[in-house]
């Protein structure tokens, strides 16, 4: 059985900071994405609906099925939205699911 080499604290610190700068990074690009959506899409947007990854596919959570039923309905407007607010087709789909 091989034991694993110990870590230097440097690199240690160094892999924390890439990780929370990226962290902070998806965070400010779904703040901005949401204030766009409050502006273009729905106006209570913010304080119904979170997002998850955004990739390909993009999970929105609701807080009530109105919310849901409403998402679902305007799908392809709010995955046109979003696709706008990054410049390109990013997302292709989405998935709409109660918090």
């Amino acid at each position: 059985m091989s034991k694993k080499e110990p870590c230097r604290i440097d690199e240690i610190i160094e892999k924390v900071m890439k990780n929370t700068e990226k962290k902070r990074k998806e965070l400010k690009k779904k703040e901005g994405l949401i204030n766009f959506l409050e502006e273009r899409f729905l106006h209570d947007f913010s304080k119904h609906v979170r997002f998850g990854d955004i990739r390909r596919k993009i999970t929105v959570k609701v807080d009530n099925s109105i919310w849901m039923q409403e998402i679902n309905f305007r799908r392809d407007e709010l995955m046109s939205l979003i696709n706008e607010f990054f410049g390109k087709d990013k997302v292709k789909e989405i998935c709409v699911r109660k918090k």
